[in-house]
């Protein structure tokens, strides 16, 4: 699994910590070194996609977070991802996360870590040559193909890979959404139940309430020394697709 993160409101202060956060544990992760995974790191790339005011900005790279410089992004909405590629997985700067697709309507970047079937998703979907695609980007294909909102798609599209029993590993999702008429921008996240039934510390997202931010977190980032301190940290409640808000309605966020 990879670690990840979501963030909207004013988070100047706190980014340059958050983003260390992250560095840090994509280096060395003492929650997969617990579960006697080797190496303990999160090396195969890394992205964000951001939105501040009228500037978006989409970035991948096939370099370790750790290895790279730190982002300036102070306030809007922050989408960022660091990728431990699962060994059947391909590799290199195209498959690294989040992954992008439009329609008429929205454009969806999608960041995920788990597992689905994707040949069960790619059959209804109607599409045949998958090798060289991540069940990520099938998946977000398969949002991409709803309708409605972007809650709406992504729990439609939830529903489908349920029903199809398409999760192969417990997932988590964290996507971006802007629409394309309104300009109206949103992140929505999902942690699933455990198949296993077993619900270990490091598959949950956390949900950080700061000051004029909120945000989404693997737990590893957290427990990272790097992180903030001061911010109320909740786990997200698994089966449900949540929107992320600033608690404080009155931040200006782009």
């Amino acid at each position: 699994m990879c670690r990840m993160f979501a963030m909207v409101g004013e988070f100047s202060q706190v980014f340059p910590e958050i983003f260390m956060s992250l560095q840090d544990v994509a280096r060395y992760d003492p929650l997969l070194d617990a579960m006697g995974v080797d190496p303990p790191m999160h090396s195969d790339g890394w992205g964000y996609v951001s939105l501040e005011g009228e500037n978006l900005v989409h970035y991948r790279t096939a370099d370790p977070v750790y290895d790279s410089n730190p982002v300036s992004v102070h306030r809007g909405f922050m989408l960022v991802h660091a990728r431990k590629a699962s060994p059947q997985e391909p590799h290199g700067v195209v498959n690294s996360h989040p992954f992008h697709a439009s329609d008429q309507e929205m454009d969806v970047y999608l960041a995920h870590n788990g597992a689905f079937d994707k040949g069960g998703i790619a059959e209804i979907l109607g599409i045949s040559e998958i090798k060289r695609q991540t069940d990520s980007e099938i998946f977000l294909r398969l949002v991409i193909s709803q309708t409605g909102s972007l809650t709406q798609r992504l729990e439609s599209a939830i529903e489908i890979a349920t029903d199809k029993k398409l999760l192969t590993g417990t997932p988590n999702l964290l996507v971006f959404g802007l629409r394309k008429e309104t300009r109206e921008a949103e992140i929505a996240y999902y942690t699933a139940p455990p198949n296993s039934g077993v619900y270990v510390d490091y598959n949950r997202l956390y949900m950080v309430q700061g000051r004029g931010w909120s945000g989404v977190f693997s737990s590893s980032i957290i427990g990272s020394e790097f992180f903030p301190e001061g911010a109320e940290t909740i786990p997200v409640k698994t089966g449900k697709v949540f929107s992320l808000e600033v608690q404080n309605k009155n931040t200006r966020i782009v």
